[in-house]
């Protein structure tokens, strides 16, 4: 006899089992499906997280060449600037700072891509002496004029000072003033120190021109002195080229002093 009731069937994983006459979904699917979701969540994030390595190391790796393509730039830039003071041809010196010109420019494009400088820095501002360098040079010469008149004043008051003091005293202890003839002596001397760079000029034109015309700053010609002095001197040549000149015009100074009028 066979049974009146069939076994229940198992359903399957992923389908609705009804119940009261309406499906309902299977929770152990939902909770695989979860699973898996999971899963693939955790699998995604580690790719994520790799692909940002990845990302960071291409970048650093991006960022060193850029520096080390800056600094090649730069070392360059000091390379032909280097070449052109020992080039002769006005040419080939024009080409060579131009060259470094241009490298220095693709370096500074490079620090604004690296962040290392978002703008061009200013030139910073001039002194107040630098922009009005003509004025300046009227107050020096006012300042060495009130300098002479006061210790002129201050001369001829020590000398009367002393001839005050000496008329109360014997004359074998009586001191020796000095006075306007003194005076003409020292003059004397300044002249004759001051005549002498005109002079030295002069016959530095009549025996070796090219060096007069180097030298003399009104003279314009494609090399000169006061040009080559800011253009191409590194800052310590130019800090032992104005000690040397310093010490020239003391000595020259010293040995105004032998002069006899």
């Amino acid at each position: 006899m066979e049974n009146l009731t069939k076994p229940g069937k198992v359903p399957e994983v992923g389908k609705t089992r009804p119940l009261n006459g309406h499906a309902v979904p299977d929770l152990s699917a939902i909770e695989a499906e979860e699973e898996r979701l999971k899963a693939d969540l955790v699998r995604i994030e580690s790719q994520k997280l790799a692909i940002e390595d990845r990302k960071r190391q291409a970048q650093e790796a991006e960022r060193s060449r850029q520096i080390a393509e800056r600094d090649s730039l730069l070392e360059d830039a000091q390379d032909f600037r280097a070449q052109a003071r020992q080039a002769t041809a006005e040419d080939e010196k024009k080409t060579l700072y131009g060259f470094a010109a241009d490298s220095e420019r693709q370096a500074r494009d490079l620090d604004r891509q690296l962040g290392l400088a978002t703008t061009d820095q200013p030139a910073p501002p001039k002194a107040w002496f630098e922009q009005h360098h003509r004025l300046m040079l009227a107050f020096q010469l006012l300042g060495v004029v009130v300098a002479m008149w006061v210790a002129y004043n201050a001369f001829t008051d020590l000398h009367n000072t002393i001839q005050t003091v000496n008329q109360g005293l014997a004359f074998d202890k009586q001191m020796q003033p000095y006075d306007l003839t003194s005076v003409q002596k020292f003059a004397y001397e300044k002249f004759v120190q001051l005549t002498d760079l005109p002079i030295a000029l002069l016959l530095l034109l009549l025996v070796v021109p090219m060096v007069g015309f180097y030298v003399l700053p009104f003279v314009q010609t494609g090399k000169d002195f006061y040009r080559e002095f800011f253009d191409e001197l590194t800052p310590w040549q130019r800090s032992k080229l104005a000690t040397c000149f310093i010490l020239g015009f003391l000595l020259l100074a010293a040995l105004s002093h032998l002069v006899k009028p």
